[in-house]
């Protein structure tokens, strides 16, 4: 890893695989490099461990930033390996960096290393501002720079405060913008000869990663919603009692009451979450049990108003977790006309999902619709009921820094393009197998002239 020349994609490949499932809102990225310092003598660090404040400034950040070399700390607001794997193109043979070009190129011509997960770096940023021997300059773009007296045979720490990526609308362009400075001001001081090591990170880590944006066509997130759909980047929900916790993301939560299966619903009701929506929810370490309540929802069809309460129980069992049980309730809310719809804890089923989840990952369902269980007579004459919700993330267990693990999507086992690939399949077979099976009913003559018998003749009957 600790080469003069580093192919920098590759290493900020590998991290895509394990960062999610262990960095804290915390930890970030750091990248190194230096024309001069070799730092093949520093500690190897695994890309899926965090690496703590006292390590970090103990076996890299002090041997790295002693006043030898004049040290720069490039100093972005928020850093995520995240942002590599979106903005640098990482995923391209071909890739120049992308949006991070400049410090691909420093990281490849010159000695360099790379911390995928450093927590509390600002903390480590500050003590080294103020434990540094030299001179300490700060500047906010490269005109600043000009300006000041950089002596070569006298080192110095160098502070350059990148521009806010997070209140800029394009965050891409944002990063691009800072990543040109880093060129400029490496690009400074090799002009000028002064030997130094820098170092670009963030003060801060992006929020817990959950679902957002427009997803692939098959798989809307938001139709015809009513005013539901405002609520486009969703509701996070942290959980939280005694030591349990969990986390539930929702985008939209629709209610469906049909009373003929064949016809369109007869009474629909759009909700969207609030954080507060989960807070009559109980934990414990091996069970869930979230309530889901919406008071004074107004019915689309007839405006009655009804206090909706939605339950989904889960069960810890050590090495995966289930959700064991969804139910129902929609009853009259207080002060409010009286309604001819109520349903009490009906239960509601998926059997096209099984709900087993690895202990170590989230659920996620863009769409995940459940049935009203009508097996028992129990409001049978609510056949083909439903609960619909948009944009779903499920974590009742192990959640570790307030952030969703992986994920197990709920994408049935025969999608569309297992079809589109099995139709082919079976159709090129069948043209095969017809095929065979003619070759192997074809007829040969039975009988052959004997040269030494009597020929064989067929007499042939004249006109």
């Amino acid at each position: 890893m600790n080469t003069p020349r580093i192919t920098f994609l590759l290493v900020l490949m590998f991290n895509v695989m394990y960062f999610d499932l262990t960095a804290g809102s915390d930890a970030v990225p750091v990248l190194f490099w230096s024309p001069e310092r070799s730092m093949s003598d520093l500690p190897d660090v695994s890309s899926n461990d965090v690496l703590d404040n006292e390590s970090f400034q103990k076996n890299f950040l002090t041997p790295l930033m002693k006043p030898l070399h004049s040290a720069v700390v490039f100093l972005q607001d928020k850093l995520h390996m995240d942002d590599f794997t979106k903005y640098a193109d990482v995923y391209s043979i071909e890739s120049t960096g992308g949006a991070f070009k400049n410090i691909k190129n420093l990281m490849e011509e010159n000695f360099s290393l790379e911390l995928p997960q450093v927590a509390k770096v600002s903390s480590a940023v500050e003590e080294l501002s103020r434990s540094y021997a030299g001179a300490t300059h700060s500047v906010n773009s490269a005109e600043e720079l000009d300006k000041l007296d950089l002596p070569q045979d006298h080192p110095f720490l160098l502070m350059v405060h990148l521009s806010s990526t997070a209140e800029n609308v394009n965050e891409e362009d944002a990063i691009a913008k800072n990543d040109d400075l880093i060129g400029s001001v490496c690009k400074h001081l090799s002009k000028r000869s002064i030997r130094y090591t820098a170092m670009f990170t963030g003060e801060k880590a992006s929020n817990g990663m959950v679902e957002e944006g427009d997803v692939h066509s098959g798989r809307h997130l938001l139709e015809d919603l009513g005013d539901a759909d405002s609520n486009v980047n969703g509701t996070l929900m942290n959980i939280t009692e005694g030591n349990a916790n969990a986390l539930l993301f929702m985008k939209t939560v629709q209610v469906c009451v049909k009373t003929d299966p064949k016809k369109p619903c007869a009474h629909t009701y759009n909700m969207v979450p609030k954080e507060t929506s989960a807070e009559k929810s109980s934990l414990t370490n091996n069970t869930a049990s979230i309530k889901l309540q919406f008071s004074n929802q107004k019915e689309n069809q007839t405006g009655s108003i009804s206090d909706i309460e939605l339950t989904m129980d889960a069960v810890n069992q050590k090495d995966r977790w289930i959700i064991t049980r969804v139910q129902l309730s929609v009853e009259n809310a207080p002060n409010a006309p009286p309604s001819n719809l109520t349903i009490e804890n009906a239960n509601m089923t998926n059997r096209a999902l099984d709900l087993v989840v690895p202990i170590l990952y989230s659920f996620h369902c863009t769409e995940l619709k459940f049935f009203l269980d009508t097996t028992t007579k129990t409001y049978k004459e609510y056949m083909g009921s439903y609960i619909k919700i948009t944009g779903f993330q499920f974590q009742p267990f192990m959640v570790q820094n307030d952030r969703f693990f992986n994920s197990v999507d709920c994408v049935g086992f025969f999608t569309i393009g297992i079809w589109m690939g099995l139709f082919p399949v079976v159709l090129l077979l069948s043209i095969l197998i017809g095929g065979t099976l003619m070759l192997l009913n074809l007829s040969i003559m039975d009988k052959y002239d004997d040269p030494k018998g009597k020929t064989i003749s067929v007499p042939v009957g004249n006109d």
